[in-house]
C-alpha cells in the first residue's frame, strides 16, 4: 500500500527543497520579465506603481475570496498537494531502483 501524501511530502525534506527551487526560479524569471517590461515604458516609475497597486489589490481580493469561498480554495490547495505528492512519489520510486 502506498504511503499517505503527507508522509511523502515530509520524507527527507524533499517537499521543501523542491518547492524552494521552483519558488526561486519563479522570482528570478518574473523579475527579469518585469524589468524588461518596465524599462521599455516612457514613464517606468508610474508604470511600476500601477503594477504594484494591481498586485496589492489582487492579493487582497484573493484573501477575501479565500474567506468567502473556502471550499474552492480548499479544493485547490489539497489538489495541488496531491499532485505534488504524486510527483515526489514518482521521483522516489525512480531513485529506489
Amino acid at each position: 500500500m502506498d504511503a499517505p501524501a503527507h508522509a511523502v511530502l515530509q520524507r527527507d525534506g524533499l517537499f521543501v527543497r523542491d518547492h524552494a527551487r521552483v519558488l526561486l526560479f519563479g522570482i528570478f524569471y518574473g523579475s527579469r520579465q518585469a524589468s524588461r517590461t518596465i524599462d521599455a515604458r516612457p514613464n517606468p516609475v508610474r508604470y511600476f506603481a500601477f503594477l504594484e497597486l494591481g498586485l496589492g489589490f489582487s492579493v487582497a481580493a484573493a484573501g477575501l475570496a479565500s474567506y468567502l469561498v473556502p471550499k474552492l480554495f480548499g479544493t485547490l490547495i489539497w489538489g495541488l498537494t496531491a499532485v505534488t505528492a504524486e510527483i515526489l512519489r514518482s521521483r522516489q520510486s525512480r531513485r529506489s531502483w
